[in-house]
């Protein structure tokens, strides 16, 4: 199930580059959609806990102990199913855009990303987890250079030398860990977890990989490729981007920080957290005075990934489940908001909200649809954006109320500059003249967000209870003596 998941779209290559261009949309549209049925085939297996069904263990290079090593536990499964759900719906909202130029290239770049993404959320060995983890910059970088806005390419080249820069330090951690793990040395994720680590050892491997995460997420101050690169790439990166690509690194800091370096956290994870909260706060006030809606939507991410990732380093187990399960909701919203601001540039030319007004009466289902996804964004409850909001602030209330405090001034802030938005392109006085509502393909792709924002929103239990054994055995690697460092 798992070699089929992550081989799939490399398999799905071979047709786009052999045959001609006019099909190569059909056929990812078609790898997509097998993804996610193979991925919800297997949502009984992760549900009842047999792991077996969804393990892959073969011999890479036996000498250095390097497996091809995959698994699927709840974590995992709903980093899964939120990269199976994008795809389809980054593909349903294509047709009524812009005519994609070099669509073998854009496709294949496309399907290459998507089996990196499922690889590094699958991955259980650290080199193999490192592979997927640098493949996946690859595609990004050439959608985002060559499909992107003016002056993408400079951009995209200051993203890649950050991320690869922080990559770097992440491949310095993990082949320290290697050496220290009981002869045979292995780079699985087990072996790394319980080392026995001094105190000085946990905190320069708390610092390297919390840089090398940080940078993806990004957190404050090494967010500042964020801003540009969001807003010059194409729908399809940025959507990749802030929906799926951020949510790597804090995959890492859940699965490669706490249980590793569960002392340096202890002894330092309020200097990671304030950086976070710190980031909120900026990401908040920014956005506030922003008047180009794809950099509003990039500085809102700012402030939403930072509040996961303090939540994960909150080390409580309602700031493990708070972050799981924000990752899956932000990937739903952002992917919307993305979207949303596409459909307004393609009908008016243009994105910035002193150029809109009146919106809602040209655009009435737009209008409607809109208002859930902002709803969302905003965390009000039955919402999704609720749910994981709330989990997170009583993680951080746990850990320090103070930063809690100063965290929760972004959801008000977040309130004011999202209905800002709202009121100014959709209500107000009309500027242009309309050019139509949504298509029928914009229209499901939207409504498909809402369901999914409401739906999980009012019954989160199945989300909540897939992640709930993960986290708790995560934790388990905290110590009694790490326990007592916390607050």
């Amino acid at each position: 199930m798992l070699s089929a998941i992550v081989l799939l779209p490399l398999l799905a290559l071979i047709p786009v580059l052999l045959l001609p261009e006019r099909y190569s949309r059909s056929v990812v549209w078609s790898a997509s959609f097998a993804a996610l049925l193979l991925v919800l085939y297997g949502a009984r297996d992760v549900w009842e806990g047999n792991g077996k069904a969804w393990l892959v263990d073969w011999t890479w290079m036996d000498a250095l102990g390097v497996r091809l090593l995959l698994n699927c536990d709840g974590l995992t499964y709903i980093l899964l199913l939120l990269t199976a759900l994008l795809y389809p719906l980054l593909l349903l909202a294509e047709p009524a855009g812009r005519p994609v130029s070099r669509p073998r290239s854009y496709y294949a770049l496309l399907l290459l990303m998507q089996a990196a993404l499922f690889g590094v959320f699958l991955a259980r060995d650290a080199l193999l987890f490192y592979v997927f983890y640098e493949l996946a910059l690859i595609p990004i970088f050439f959608l985002t250079a060559f499909w992107g806005g003016e002056g993408s390419r400079r951009i995209t080249l200051k993203f890649f030398v950050y991320t690869l820069a922080g990559s770097l330090f992440l491949l310095v951690a993990i082949l320290y860990l290697y050496w220290r793990t009981p002869e045979p040395h292995s780079f699985s994720f087990e072996a790394f977890y319980g080392l026995d680590l001094t105190l000085q050892e946990q905190i320069w491997l708390f610092a390297a990989l919390f840089f090398a995460f940080a940078v993806k997420i990004p957190v404050f101050p090494f967010h500042t490729w964020q801003p540009d690169t969001y807003t010059v790439a194409p729908l399809a990166g940025s959507m990749l981007l802030a929906g799926i690509m951020l949510k790597m690194g804090i995959y890492g800091l859940m699965r490669l920080v706490l249980p590793v370096v569960p002392d340096a956290v202890a002894s330092w994870g309020w200097v990671a957290i304030s950086l976070c909260v710190a980031g909120m706060l900026y990401g908040s006030f920014i956005a506030l005075r922003q008047q180009d809606l794809k950099r509003l939507v990039a500085y809102s991410s700012l402030a939403h990934v930072g509040l996961i990732a303090a939540g994960v380093l909150s080390a409580s187990s309602s700031g493990m489940q708070g972050a799981a399960f924000q990752m899956f909701s932000h990937g739903i919203i952002v992917y919307a908001l993305f979207l949303a601001v596409d459909i307004l540039e393609r009908r008016y030319g243009t994105r910035r909200m002193d150029e809109l007004g009146g919106v809602a009466g040209q655009m009435r289902r737009f209008g409607w649809l809109f208002a859930v996804v902002l709803l969302g964004s905003v965390g009000l409850p039955l919402t999704n954006g609720f749910i994981g909001e709330f989990l997170l602030l009583n993680g951080l209330f746990l850990f320090r109320a103070g930063l809690a405090a100063l965290a929760g001034m972004t959801i008000v802030l977040s309130v004011a500059y999202m209905l800002r938005w709202y009121r100014l392109v959709f209500f107000g006085d009309v500027r242009q003249e309309g050019r139509g509502d949504l298509s029928a393909a914009e229209g499901l792709a939207l409504l498909v967000c809402a369901a999914v924002i409401v739906g999980t929103g009012i019954y989160p239990m199945p989300l909540l209870q897939l992640t709930e054994p993960v986290a708790e055995r995560l934790l388990s690697f905290v110590s009694e003596s790490t326990a007592a460092l916390l607050p």
